[in-house]
């Protein structure tokens, strides 16, 4: 079991809000613990003990603009200078209720407050199989939302920029400095299918890039240096005449959040390198162009889903009508009404071959029929050990 601490200021009159005061804080007390209590150092020490032993920073969002100009230039603060810091966790739905942020479940992942009794039996277990699919990423996500929008973090904005291109499949490179791009993005393919984004980082404190801040120059001259195909700008949100400049300039403007579904969608189901090639492409229409292509993978994992479904729909039917066997046709039938367009014939075959391979081996196929020859899953473990196969850092 492990401890979760809270330390907070209160008045014996039962206040609590705003004990430090501040530009940003009306409270009609703001303040009170500097202007009306007597100094003692014996209470302030406590603080200090419970600095030693923290490991981690959480923060509502206007405390840590509030707190996050002053850390850098305090001798009193220079402990907090290198904690992880967590902002953003929830969000208000309405006056009574707020729900966990993307920021928040990543830290819940990090943070378990008890460990289940099996889980030391299972570190031991060596044997155990590992899923090697590529962890959520809520925490690159949480990190851009956090860093995005400050202002004052610029390279760690930077650098998680960089890791939301890695999980893309890129090999991502955070440079930098002067004269050089913020990440530069390099599609590791075949000489002619090889491409290269750079990608310019750009943060706000107030949750908007201005026009001055997009430099289309120096954009034309890193993408010339590092011999670039497409430019990529991200940020929060982008002023609304930059939009237009982008596009006469062929740079793309991705917003944070439009960057954070990609993450979402591309772990769910990943866009070959080549695609995404395509799409970059289409700086007018970037946007729209990956969602369809999003869309039609989606499609896809669901009908393979179903087409699963129903073959063991069939398999463990008490009486089945044909040994349980289901054919093409009958597949199409049953999911006319639910996929628009309906299936296609041949959107059915690619799929039912896919799982007919001796490498799948989910479905036995002959004349025309097919047939469950495994639980779903044993595919499922299956495909996540082919994966473990060609895994890579």
């Amino acid at each position: 079991m492990r401890d979760l601490v809270y330390t907070g200021f209160m008045s014996l009159d039962g206040v609590v809000d705003s004990p430090g005061g501040g530009p940003t804080e009306e409270h009609r007390s703001g303040g009170w613990v500097f202007k009306d209590l007597e100094f003692v150092p014996e209470a302030w020490s406590l603080k200090g003990e419970e600095l030693a032993d923290t490991t981690a920073l959480m923060f509502g969002r206007r405390s840590y603009e509030a707190f996050a100009p002053v850390w850098p230039g305090s001798e009193d603060h220079a402990a907090y200078k290198d904690l992880p810091k967590y902002v953003g966790l929830v969000e208000r739905v309405d006056w009574q209720r707020f729900r966990v942020t993307a920021a928040g479940r990543s830290l819940t992942k990090h943070l378990a407050l008890q460990l289940p009794a099996e889980a030391e039996s299972e570190e031991a277990d060596s044997a155990a199989p590992q899923d090697a699919r590529p962890s959520l990423p809520e925490a690159v996500i949480a990190q851009l939302r956090q860093h995005g929008n400050v202002g004052t973090d610029s390279r760690e904005f930077e650098e998680a920029v960089g890791r939301a291109f890695a999980f893309l499949g890129f090999q991502a490179e955070h440079l930098g400095g002067s004269g050089r791009t913020d990440v530069l993005a390099i599609a590791q393919l075949a000489a002619k299918d090889q491409y290269r984004i750079i990608v310019d980082a750009k943060s706000s404190g107030n949750g908007q890039v201005a026009e001055s801040s997009v430099k289309f120059d120096a954009l034309r001259d890193h993408k010339h240096k590092h011999k670039a195909d497409h430019v990529v700008v991200v940020g929060p949100e982008f002023a609304p005449r930059l939009k237009n400049w982008a596009v006469e300039n062929e740079a793309i403007l991705l917003r944070i959040e439009e960057l954070a579904t990609l993450l979402d969608r591309h772990w769910r189901n990943p866009m070959p390198l080549t695609e995404l090639r395509d799409a970059f492409s289409r700086i007018d229409a970037f946007s729209d162009d990956l969602d369809e292509r999003y869309q039609t993978l989606e499609r896809r994992s669901l009908l393979m889903r179903r087409i699963i479904d129903l073959a063991s729909q069939e398999a463990l039917d008490e009486d089945p009508a044909d040994d349980g066997y289901i054919s093409v046709e009958n597949i199409i039938y049953a999911l006319r009404k639910e996929f628009t367009p309906r299936p296609s014939r041949q959107e059915v075959d690619e799929l039912i071959a896919f799982l007919s391979s001796p490498v799948v081996a989910a479905l036995e196929s002959t004349k025309g029929r097919h047939k469950l020859i495994d639980s779903p899953r044993n595919l499922a473990l299956r495909l996540v050990g082919l994966g473990g196969t060609i895994a890579t850092d």
